[in-house]
């Protein structure tokens, strides 16, 4: 599994595809702009290559629930798995307006401990957005993640692989991933 940069609870990894796919639409495009005003922003990136740890539970596969929100993932859990999550403790969230992401969310602590209270330590799910159809993981408890290796790329790196003329070509992004991640290994 692949991350970027910081490993926190309710991080989402996936393949070196959809890291990069993430990672293309989130920094690439803010960086364009940032340059475009005379302004340096985001210039040096990590990758995280993970395994998890045998010792972690999960639950899934499940639907992606196409929001890193911690309330959509509420959601999917209480309709998929009612055993793991009660009609009482789901009434203790409120599920009205969700948050974007976990870091601004309020509930989020209370979701990671109910969860946490459950030995859930992940929840793997079928990606919809990035790398369409791979598995994803959604860590609950990051410290079941192993980092197996750390890949340091600049933003000027990944500008002039997707210039290379055989990066360029590449229509399928599986293809684009694993040159790219050659050329951060120093293979290319």
């Amino acid at each position: 599994m692949v991350g970027i940069k910081s490993l926190k609870p309710l991080s989402h990894l996936g393949t070196f595809a959809s890291a990069l796919e993430n990672y293309g639409r989130k920094f690439i495009n803010i960086n364009i702009l940032a340059r475009a005003q005379g302004r340096a922003y985001l210039l040096d990136h990590e990758l995280l290559v993970c395994s998890i740890s045998k010792n972690a539970k999960s639950i899934g596969p499940v639907p992606d629930w196409l929001s890193p929100a911690p309330m959509g993932l509420l959601q999917k859990i209480r309709y998929l798995f009612p055993e793991i999550i009660s009609n009482e403790e789901y009434k203790e969230f409120e599920v009205g307006y969700s948050y974007d992401e976990a870091d601004d969310d309020p509930q989020a602590e209370k979701l990671l401990s109910l969860l946490g209270t459950k030995n859930i330590h992940c929840v793997s799910y079928r990606n919809y957005i990035e790398d369409r159809d791979s598995i994803s993981i959604c860590m609950i408890d990051p410290s079941m993640l192993i980092i197996e290796e750390r890949l340091q790329f600049t933003f000027d790196q990944i500008c002039s692989s997707v210039k290379s003329s055989t990066l360029y070509k590449a229509t399928k992004h599986r293809n684009f991933a694993d040159e790219l991640l050659g050329l951060l290994r120093g293979r290319i």
